[in-house]
């Protein structure tokens, strides 16, 4: 054998020889510079243990090495407990800032729905630091519930109703976070497939105060409506500092409704031509139903001069159960002959606003 052939075949034998040893030496140089990175501390994220959807609130926690200020090398990712499981919702990245020799991170975070969540925080992998994840905070995201506002079936123009309600969570007593709103129906009309709508008219707003009740919330106003027909009230909490907005709403819907009345006298009944100083009796009808044997009308007097019409005054006119609502009634005289009027006249009460009659009834006095 010759001298080349020999060195042929030891050279032969050492690639043998490598490759029965490592068939890839060059993959373990990452997973040694890998190894070679400092651990990274990083803190759970801290949170308030009540959140309010809608309403971006600041989650911070701490890392360790410092990190450059500035960046952004948190991920924040939150969960929402469905059943046993915690599924991923979104996720966020975390701004550091310098805090005493470590870094600080922060990220506004905001809830889209009630219910259980969850926030964790991983240190995002770079080329001097590891991946690290912290330990979860939990907390509740609620939602403010605004009950519909109750108030009476029925009312009367122009007299104050109490309208009041409960609002979850507690709100300051005394402060007015609640509003009532309010529409008049003033028709309908058939849509594009046929089906009757009601057509609303806006009337406006006006601000509830709140007192403590229980461990929520109890609002309460006094509003009155300017005119007869059929109403519809919503309370609604606008946008705060702390609280998401959110409309009134309940199983049964978000409304109240009510009728508005006006009361309404009619012109007295009496005779054309009547004897001087003889009893007549007056009547006429009263709407809606008064108590019975109370006296709610008054009915007026006036007699022609050639001054104009002097007034002799009024007497109450007794009520009487009469259909689905009053007549009122009363025996009246007059003093002197010539030509004299009465009116009825319903005068304000704790319901029902002040309301004259009709018209006029004019009559002949005789002697």
């Amino acid at each position: 054998m010759t001298r080349r052939a020999i060195i042929r075949m030891l050279t032969l034998a050492s690639l043998i020889s490598c490759f029965a040893t490592s068939t890839s030496p060059a993959i373990a140089a990452p997973a040694e510079s890998s190894a070679t990175k400092p651990e990274v501390t990083i803190t759970r994220p801290q949170a308030d243990e009540l959140f309010w959807t809608g309403k971006p609130k600041k989650v911070h926690g701490y890392l360790k090495p410092q990190h450059t200020e500035g960046t952004y090398p948190v991920r924040l990712y939150l969960y929402r407990k469905s059943g046993d499981a915690w599924v991923e919702m979104d996720s966020v990245r975390a701004k550091v800032t310098d805090y005493e020799g470590y870094s600080k991170y922060s990220a506004n975070v905001e809830f889209p729905r009630t219910g259980r969540w969850r926030v964790k925080a991983v240190a995002i992998e770079d080329d001097e630091h590891a991946e690290t994840w912290s330990d979860p905070d939990d907390l509740w995201v609620k939602t403010v519930w605004v009950r519909p506002p109750s108030i009476a079936k029925w009312a009367y123009v122009d007299k104050s109703e109490l309208i009041w309600g409960y609002i979850k969570p507690y709100h300051t007593s005394g402060t007015k976070p609640v509003e009532i709103h309010r529409w008049k129906r003033v028709g309908q009309h058939l849509d594009a497939g046929g089906r009757v709508v009601t057509d609303w008219k806006y009337y406006g707003h006006k601000d509830a105060t709140v007192s403590g009740y229980h461990w929520y919330s109890k609002y309460s106003t006094k509003w009155d409506f300017p005119s007869t027909g059929y109403w519809r009230i919503r309370a609604y909490h606008p946008e705060d500092a702390t609280h998401d907005q959110r409309w009134s709403w309940a199983w049964y819907g978000g409304f109240d409704y009510l009728y508005v009345l006006d009361v309404r006298v009619e012109t007295p009944n009496v005779p054309d031509s009547v004897a001087e100083d003889k009893s007549v009796s007056v009547y006429g009808y009263l709407k809606p139903h008064h108590e019975e044997d109370t006296h709610p009308v008054r009915i007026y007097k006036w007699k022609k001069t050639s001054d104009g019409w002097k007034s002799y005054g009024y007497v109450s006119a007794r009520v009487y159960d009469y259909d689905t609502y009053s007549r009122y009634r009363r025996s009246i005289s007059f003093p002197s002959p010539g030509k004299w009027r009465i009116r009825a006249y319903h005068p304000e009460c704790d319901t029902e606003r002040a309301r004259w009659s009709e018209d006029y009834s004019y009559v002949t006095v005789t002697d």
